[in-house]
């Protein structure tokens, strides 16, 4: 590979890590949300994996049931964490589809 093919390539993976970079600060607020137990359970994550609200309904909190309650609240979170990968994903293939016809 010549000097100027390896500059070019080099200061095109760069332009898509600062790319990658803004994307994922200007989106770190979005979130998803799932429920469990027909929306007795509710969690939203944020695009950071990070959990950020969780909501539960009183009817469903019963101290007979707690490994019920347990097996919602996983549900929903892990639900919720499903959701953000797959947006993710979605959204850095179009970012990395549109960088690469770029170069």
């Amino acid at each position: 590979m010549e000097n100027d093919e390896r500059d070019n390539l080099i200061r095109s993976a760069k332009v898509m890590e600062d790319q990658m970079m803004n994307f994922l600060s200007e989106n770190k607020h979005k979130t998803e949300e799932a429920s469990a137990g027909g929306g007795m359970v509710k969690a939203v994550v944020n695009w950071n994996y990070h959990l950020v609200s969780l909501e539960i309904e009183k009817e469903v909190v019963n101290p007979d049931e707690m490994e019920m309650l347990s097996e919602l609240i996983m549900a929903a979170v892990n639900e919720a964490l499903a959701q953000v990968k797959n947006s993710l994903s979605k959204e850095l293939a179009k970012l990395s589809s549109r960088a690469f016809h770029q170069l």
